[in-house]
């Protein structure tokens, strides 16, 4: 796989609607991990000012005590970002900017030897499960990803279509069924359009349903519904 490869492909499902990753530093060892990332996946590095001349060329500087504002605008500007902190930090310096996985950056938080690449916000939607993977391949790293689908292997529907530009019209029931296909409970899908391949990597509580109305009559914990038609969920 070429360097970059995963986090282009969480990119170019995106859009061009904003830059796309920024990787920040605040120690020496950290300022030449942000400068490997720039080298293999793109996007601007911040870093001190002090270590301005260790970072390469094109490093964005920022001054002693502007980390937080920094960050700051660049949480609501990229839709990636690598912060080579301690999560504890990081925690806290996003904590007061986090509005939904729908609509916050991916972030993911390196340790300062290199080691771990965590995902830390936004893992599905947001991309940071794809970039953690793709900053460990660049850093010769360790991906950290928690997410209950991801862990046990399950089919994560927040993705599910996302390479076909499917849309999701209920983001509270998607979170819901998931919840379901996790626990191990039925969950019913019926499917009159798109793309049917996924069904491959479906597990083996996700039944599926001939029509839409032995969907709804069907004793299940949760319905999923894929067609380019609108439905009486009534």
């Amino acid at each position: 796989m070429e360097p970059g490869a995963p986090w282009d492909a969480a990119r170019s499902a995106w859009g061009e609607v904003s830059p796309s990753l920024a990787s920040f530093a605040v120690g020496r060892r950290g300022v030449d991990l942000v400068a490997r990332l720039r080298q293999q996946l793109g996007g601007d590095a911040f870093v001190p000012r002090r270590w301005l001349a260790a970072a390469g060329p094109h490093a964005t500087p920022f001054d002693e005590g502007r980390l937080s504002a920094t960050l700051e605008m660049a949480f609501r500007r990229y839709r990636g970002l690598v912060l080579v902190l301690p999560i504890g930090v990081a925690v806290r310096l996003l904590a007061p900017h986090l509005r939904s996985k729908r609509v916050d950056p991916a972030v993911v938080v390196v340790d300062e030897a290199g080691r771990h690449a965590v995902a830390l916000l936004s893992g599905h939607a947001g991309g940071a499960n794809t970039l953690a993977k793709a900053v460990a391949a660049a850093l010769g790293a360790r991906p950290i990803v928690t997410t209950s689908a991801e862990a046990l292997g399950c089919l994560a529907l927040d993705l599910l279509g996302q390479r076909w530009g499917w849309t999701v019209e209920d983001a509270r029931g998607l979170t819901r069924a998931s919840a379901a296909l996790i626990n191990g409970e039925p969950v019913g899908c019926f499917q009159d359009a798109g793309e049917e391949t996924w069904w491959s990597d479906a597990p083996r509580n996700l039944v599926r349903y001939s029509s839409y109305e032995a969907l709804m009559e069907a004793p299940v914990a949760a319905r999923i519904v894929v067609s380019d038609r609108l439905w009486d969920a009534d």
